[in-house]
C-alpha cells in the first residue's frame, strides 16, 4: 500500500479526498535559476510517482509551497 503526504503540511491523503498534484521540475536542481510548478486541475493517481511530482492537501498549502519555491 502506498501512503502520499502532503509536501509541506505532512498530512495523509485518505481515500476519495481531493488533493492537488503538480510538477516541479526544477525540485532536483538546486541551483536552478528559476523554479516554475505547475498544477493539474485534478488529482491523477497514474502520475503520482513521476519524476518533480508534488502532492499537496490543500490550497493553502500550494500558496505555501510557491512562496517556498519563489524564495529559493
Amino acid at each position: 500500500m502506498v501512503t502520499i503526504t502532503c509536501d509541506v503540511c505532512k498530512r495523509v491523503k485518505q481515500k476519495d479526498e481531493e488533493w492537488i498534484l503538480g510538477f516541479d521540475p526544477d525540485v532536483d536542481a538546486p541551483y536552478a535559476v528559476r523554479r516554475s510548478p505547475t498544477f493539474l486541475v485534478q488529482w491523477d493517481s497514474a502520475r503520482i510517482f513521476d519524476a518533480g511530482a508534488v502532492h499537496l492537501c490543500s490550497e493553502d498549502c500550494e500558496q505555501e509551497y510557491l512562496c517556498k519555491a519563489n524564495a529559493a
